[in-house]
């Protein structure tokens, strides 16, 4: 850890904030010392939303498990659609105006509780739900069992919670109104008949017009409810009639884009941060992985100033690696390799340490590889499991022939168990894979369960290994950097974990990836390191650590021909203006577009033209009403401006030949996304 001298005489809080992809960790400084916000007793928080309701959003580690029910309702990998013209729909139905109101009779047996511990939230108070004391009894067993212990208890909070919301009551059996040779070969026997006698009572009661509903998922109760003339569901016939009666109401539709998501999952790290420091939090340092460009940066910054952030600042994921390294040690010269696998992005990164100074010499990447595509591999071994013992196709929704609902309620389900079992899977050689409840085609329930090993794992995820060294081969060709010139590879991200990608990087590359600080919270605590940089009244870490931020890409826009004309070149210090002039490509031209183009010339120096490999969109502007003019009668006027933090602004002028200005326009910020 960071030398306690240092930070003696620095006051007050200071948070990092690694907002990541799939999961997101919150760091903060306070009385000498470095911790962790908890949120439910885990320093790792999902970056997930789900809507309950239109005003109603749950987070984190609630939203996932809500999501496994109703996958329609969740917002996840929000981060990675930042800057794109991706949004989410989120329909609401109006119960209220439904003629064809569900006001039935449940009896929930014990197994639906286990398969869907959130099963009260498909009711409401037009509903009676019974339930048999057994059926507690039972649950509160269960929760001392390890396999189901979680849900076991989700399901109890749940019961506790809504039978103040909804129409519960508690039911002693009625075994005799049931005939006298049923079965009670075991104690399984003995809860059935019980829960089954109630539902007989209830459905004998000649006074109600109401339907009595028995839901279980134990095919065995199913036959006796049927031989004793009590109706029954199991969870997906109930799923398909509840999801039959919400089509017939109406409904509202909300869209959320990926900043509006992340403003809101902003908010929420903020006020859960102030309830676990006891503090208001006013300033925090968000980290971002090393290739967003200016406009998901702008974006990232703008959505944590409107989540209530007075200040943001924004550092780049490497930096923040650097700085958590660089306190840990003595102040010699070296060259740090930064593998850093996050969730939703890959970056690798070379970082120069001297003279208390850390830079970003070159670093290289894919937004698009990341720790999903690990668990894909996961989820096409589960895929494959399916296909082979049920017949079941999961691999594409139309080849599965189930409903979208169905196939996305699956797909989720399998999802977040390919995601447990792949963390797992760094600990142990070998994990069972369970998924209870999927559907099938036939909209019957089945299981999942087998034996997963990691060499499996590992052969599985190989070519994602295999492209992860060729980016650190290809930045190392670039780079003038050699092997030998490396001194220590740091390790960032959830992903980098992985044993076997651990050990493909010490096979490269000669050595042992340091493991000193946990990889998890290794950003975030570079971020509440960078905080203090920014904000703290004290000369001993700006002494200690001095970043030079340069940018990391050639900036320019397009001109005539798609030549890619550079403005801001790839190292230019920051922060860093420039302005250039150009004149209208015709007569009479109406309307002047602007396009936002970068480039790692490293990587890509013979890139010229915009549609060339290695050239990328960013951005455009466009003027339009443009008064007629003659080629050369009009200046148009560019105005580039990159922080420190790379984010981008951009002015454009456009001047008649006395220099009045006639038109302007500008990109400031979340501008760029409307």
């Amino acid at each position: 850890m960071a030398e306690e001298a240092i930070f003696e005489e620095v006051e007050g809080v200071y948070v990092g904030i690694d907002f990541g992809t799939s999961n997101s960790v919150v760091t903060y400084f306070k009385d000498n010392k470095f911790q962790q916000v908890k949120f439910k007793n885990k320093k790792i928080v999902p970056t997930a939303l789900f809507y309950r309701g239109k005003n109603n959003i749950v987070f984190g580690e609630r939203a996932l498990k809500r999501g496994v029910t109703n996958p329609e309702f969740l917002i996840r990998e929000f981060k990675r659609d930042i800057g794109t013209k991706k949004k989410y729909s989120i329909t609401f139905k109006d119960s209220t105006s439904n003629t064809n109101e569900d006001s039935n009779i449940y009896v929930i047996d014990t197994n639906i509780f286990i398969n869907e511990p959130l099963i009260l939230d498909n009711f409401s108070k037009s509903n009676s739900i019974k339930l048999a004391n057994s059926v507690i009894s039972e649950l509160s067993n269960l929760a001392n069992k390890d396999d189901v212990k979680v849900n076991a208890e989700m399901a109890l909070e749940q019961i506790e919670k809504k039978k103040y919301e909804l129409n519960i009551s508690f039911e002693e059996s009625h075994l005799d109104l049931l005939p006298e040779d049923l079965a009670v070969n075991s104690s399984n026997d003995d809860n059935d008949n019980r829960i089954l006698s109630i539902a007989k009572f209830f459905s004998n009661n000649k006074d109600s017009d109401k339907k009595v509903i028995l839901l279980t998922n134990d095919n065995g109760l199913k036959l006796k409810a049927e031989s004793n003339d009590v109706s029954v569901m199991n969870f997906s016939e109930f799923h398909s009639y509840k999801t039959s009666l919400e089509n017939k109401v109406s409904s509202e539709t909300i869209t959320i884009t990926p900043k509006e998501a992340s403003r809101k999952f902003l908010q929420f790290l903020k006020e859960e941060s102030e309830k676990s420091i006891k503090e208001d939090i006013t300033k925090a340092v968000i980290t971002v992985p090393a290739n967003f460009n200016p406009t998901q940066i702008a974006l990232i910054k703008e959505a944590g100033e409107e989540a209530g952030f007075e200040e943001v600042a924004i550092q780049k994921e490497p930096v923040a690696v650097g700085f958590a390294y660089a306190l840990e040690e003595s102040s010699e010269d070296k060259t740090i390799l930064v593998y850093d696998f996050g969730g939703g992005t890959f970056d690798a990164s070379f970082l120069k340490v001297s003279d208390k100074k850390i830079e970003i010499i070159e670093t290289d990447g894919d937004n698009q590889l990341g720790g999903k595509d690990i668990t894909q591999k996961v989820m096409e071994i589960i895929f494959d499991n399916i296909l082979d013992e049920v017949d079941l196709d999961m691999f594409e929704q139309e080849d599965s022939k189930l409903s979208l609902i169905d196939y996305n309620k699956n797909l989720e389900r399998i999802k977040q168990e390919s995601e447990r079992v792949k963390i797992e899977l760094s600990d142990y050689e070998k994990v069972n894979v369970e998924i209870s409840n999927l559907i099938n085609s036939d909209s019957n329930s089945f299981n999942v369960s087998f034996e997963l090993t990691r060499k499996k794992f590992e052969d599985e995820i190989s070519e994602i290994r295999k492209e992860s060294i060729k980016i650190i081969k290809n930045l190392i060709n670039n780079s003038g950097i050699s092997v030998s010139d490396i001194d220590e590879i740091v390790m960032a991200g959830g992903s980098s974990k992985i044993p076997s990608i651990r050990q493909s990087l010490k096979d490269t590359f000669g050595k042992e990836p340091k493991q000193s600080i946990d990889t998890s919270v290794v950003i975030s605590q570079g971020g509440a390191i960078e905080a203090i940089k920014q904000w703290s009244d004290k000369t001993t870490i700006q002494d200690k650590i001095v970043s030079n931020p340069t940018a990391l890409k050639d900036f320019g826009i397009e001109i005539k021909g798609f030549n890619f004309d550079v403005l801001i070149p790839q190292d230019t210090a920051l922060p860093f203006s420039v302005t250039k002039e150009y004149s209208t490509e015709k007569d009479n031209q109406e309307v002047i577009s602007i396009k936002t183009f970068q480039r790692n010339s490293s990587l890509y120096p013979e890139a010229k033209k915009t549609y060339d490999n290695g050239i990328e969109f960013v951005d455009e502007i466009k003027i339009e009403g443009i008064p007629p003019r003659r080629i050369g009668e009009l200046v148009i006027k560019v105005i580039f401006e990159l922080t420190r933090d790379d984010s981008l602004e951009i002015n454009v002028e456009i001047l008649d030949t006395n220099g009045n200005v006639i038109k302007k326009e500008s990109k400031l910020k979340s501008e760029a996304s409307k």
